[in-house]
């Protein structure tokens, strides 16, 4: 390549990332913005197993707010027999979960952190460009009981939204599935996950949908 072209997109590409901060930085945080992202690792007769349950991905809930108060409540399995309730969402056809059920389940542990106001900023504009809001809500059909599944709940602008996506499946929206991916990332940039954010890709790479890498 010649060095006048080498320079060009030496440019070009420096352009680029200056706009692309510009934008973020302009970007406003809606005094309502509440965020709540959940893993739900699913599963069957391993999680009755300690050393299976052990090695098996942690569920966890993260909150986020305005201000960029922020949450991560992870649970570990230490008795089985009695955290079922929390790692297996319930399917569409599940006997719903007792209240004597989720009692019973492990603490979990919770983390209490600052989110700054560039992430916070990347978030809304990652719920803007993906158009959390016009998404289905629900993004897949499931197969069988205690499917695993990512689930994200926004409020921004007066408005409330909840989406999940679930796995295994018969059929899933792939373009719903990439414009989630966009503020599930952001989230996950901000509060990264127990499960070294590998919720969603360690799936979808399986089935031939090949998402973004986080950065």
């Amino acid at each position: 390549m010649k060095p006048s072209h080498v320079s060009f997109l030496a440019v070009l590409s420096a352009v680029f990332a200056a706009a692309t901060h510009d934008a973020i930085a302009g970007t406003a945080v809606p005094p309502d913005v509440a965020i709540r992202a959940q893993f739900f690792p699913g599963g069957g007769g391993e999680w009755m197993i300690p050393e299976m349950a052990a090695k098996l991905p942690k569920p966890w809930t993260a909150r986020i707010s305005a201000d960029g108060k922020a949450s991560q409540a992870t649970t570990f399995v230490t008795d089985p027999r009695r955290s079922l309730p929390t790692v297996m969402r319930p399917g569409k056809n599940d006997p719903p979960i007792s209240a004597k059920e989720m009692r019973a389940v492990d603490s979990p542990r919770v983390k209490r952190l600052q989110v700054g106001q560039r992430k916070l900023q990347q978030i809304v504009q990652a719920i803007r460009t993906g158009e959390f809001f016009a998404l289905p809500q629900e993004l897949s059909s499931p197969l069988g009981f205690h499917t695993a599944s990512v689930v994200l709940y926004i409020t921004m602008d007066g408005r409330t939204r909840q989406v999940a996506f679930e796995w295994p499946n018969d059929r899933f929206d792939r373009p719903g599935l990439l414009r989630f991916w966009t503020v599930w990332s952001a989230v996950t940039r901000a509060i990264p996950s127990p499960n070294h954010n590998n919720e969603l890709d360690y799936w979808t790479h399986a089935v031939g949908l090949r998402l973004p890498k986080q950065n």
